[in-house]
């Protein structure tokens, strides 16, 4: 933040933008200094990065980006209301601008229900603005089919049965890994940039999750 002070004193310019929660110390100090605008970014929020296992203080740094902000542009709006609810903003500031994704490739595009995968697609939904290294997923369906393409970037997919395990690399956009229902899926090591693009048989639904690895095995054992 010192740093953004310095060059705010610097620099000519209309507004301030910080693009996630580690930079909006730096934003709220160009503020100070600068007196202008400051529009912050939330792709997500700890309440969804931790599944609600909030840790306290990041849950204060992205709160008082949010109460210095002139403006909070969110990814969806589910992140608006989270960032209503949870943060406490006035909603008259707060605004939904969704996030451009890579087009998908014409393999994907020409796919087939029930000819070219083993079921009707029923909802397309994508992984992305994942950190380097970063690790995704940890559930099993019970009755979910899915499959998982690397839209951008490569990463890992472990899958697991309850008795054995098998690591799969996702790098080419017309490539994907067929989940069926019972499997223990995480995604692994994202490079940075990634987008995960899932394909899955039926609309959402929390009941047909397993996301304690524990209760998978005890069912797999039952």
């Amino acid at each position: 933040s010192i740093v953004a002070g310095v060059v705010a004193r610097q620099q000519e310019f209309d507004i301030i933008h910080s693009h996630d929660w580690l930079t909006y110390p730096a934003g709220i100090h160009a503020k100070q200094v600068s007196g202008k605008p400051l529009v912050i970014h939330v792709h997500a929020t700890d309440f969804d990065r931790s599944r609600g296992n909030v840790n306290p203080t990041v849950y204060a740094i992205e709160k008082n980006g949010m109460d210095n902000a002139d403006h909070i542009m969110c990814v969806s709006e589910l992140t608006r209301q989270t960032v209503i609810n949870k943060y406490y903003q006035d909603p008259r500031k707060v605004s939904t601008v969704h996030n451009a994704v890579t087009p998908l490739p014409q393999e994907i595009l020409d796919i087939e229900n029930s000819k070219d995968i083993p079921f009707d697609v029923k909802r397309i939904f994508y992984l992305y603005d994942i950190p380097g290294g970063e690790n995704r997923g940890g559930h099993a369906h019970k009755g979910c089919h899915q499959i998982l393409v690397a839209a951008s970037g490569a990463f890992d997919v472990k899958v697991s049965d309850g008795k054995n395990e098998k690591i799969y690399r996702l790098d080419r956009p017309y490539y994907g890994l067929y989940v069926p229902p019972g499997v223990w899926a995480e995604e692994l090591n994202f490079s940075s940039g990634s987008i995960c693009l899932v394909l899955t048989s039926h609309e959402f639904d929390e009941s047909d999750y397993w996301r304690s690895y524990d209760k998978y095995l005890e069912f797999k054992k039952a």
